[in-house]
């Protein structure tokens, strides 16, 4: 089985625990092999989740629900790729087979609720992004873009990060990241002394849109970026490499960078840790 088998047919089910038999056994093999669709999984059940926290208590408004609706159908249209250019008259077994998973109650019913729970942030930039804080740049001679506009980030951030979507639990900035057509899926870092402050919805320099999560304690700091990238193109010079996971010393910093096939986005995490100290926090944080 491969990935778009799985998250066309099977993913909504498996989360749901409705799987049974064949499919069951075949969903948890691949699952088991597959750490993208295993973030596709927990990412579900976390939406999921929030039904018993906010089932009965709060209800879609129409021009919300009609919204998301559309956008969850062009989202099944396109699949993990680029926005499809066809018009009413493209028809094709994916996209029908996508729209009648995406109106099953229990999938409606998480991205619902996250709807609701993002309403006021939709309202007030208009069903756009968060305008976003300018950050100075320094770009190293000989060194890497994307390391650079991390460093002067998690700089700014390491001094005073301000939420700007809900970020009172994990499910909250999951929600909302979700709801934007980013990534849910949260580390968790607990276990090595930082909690989670909260989540921020941005752009680069470039324009692209970015996830800024960012964690703090036991006078530790980390900053976990998130956008997406055209090409696959790991910067050379790791240290380290643990499963997909690339760990970099970069002037001063410690960066471990990771790339996610399913939607094209690469993940930062950027402290200024020593690069053992990071490795060991991702280690426990992936157990």
């Amino acid at each position: 089985m491969n990935c778009r088998d799985y998250i066309d047919h099977l993913l909504s089910a498996h989360a749901d625990g409705e799987l049974t038999g064949a499919e069951l056994r075949e969903a948890k093999a691949h699952v088991a092999s597959c750490r993208e669709c295993a973030t596709r999984l927990a990412e579900e059940r976390a939406l999921k989740s929030l039904v018993s926290r906010y089932a009965g208590h709060v209800e879609t408004p129409s021009p919300v629900r009609a919204k998301l609706l559309s956008l969850l159908a062009e989202e099944a249209a396109r699949g993990e790729g680029a926005m499809a250019s066809g018009t009413d008259t493209v028809r094709d077994s994916s996209r029908d087979r996508g729209i009648r998973a995406l109106r099953r109650p229990a999938v409606w019913i998480p991205l619902s609720i996250a709807a609701c729970l993002a309403l006021a942030f939709i309202t007030a930039r208009g069903l756009g992004w968060y305008p976003r804080d300018s950050v100075d740049v320094v770009y190293h001679p000989g060194g890497n873009p994307e390391f650079d506009t991390a460093v002067a980030y998690y700089a700014k951030f390491d001094h005073h990060f301000e939420p700007n979507v809900p970020s009172q639990s994990y499910g909250q900035i999951a929600a909302a990241y979700v709801e934007a057509h980013m990534p849910g899926y949260l580390w968790n870092f607990n276990g090595s002394g930082m909690t989670l402050v909260g989540g921020r919805l941005d752009k680069l320099p470039d324009n692209r849109p970015v996830t800024f999560t960012f964690y703090q304690g036991s006078g530790m700091s980390l900053l976990c970026t998130r956008y997406k990238v055209h090409e696959f193109n790991p910067p050379p010079g790791a240290v380290r490499e643990v499963d997909d996971h690339l760990f970099y010393s970069y002037y001063g910093y410690s960066i471990c960078y990771s790339y996610s096939p399913i939607g094209h986005f690469v993940c930062l995490l950027i402290t200024r840790q020593p690069v053992k100290q990071l490795l060991d926090s991702v280690e426990y944080a992936m157990e």
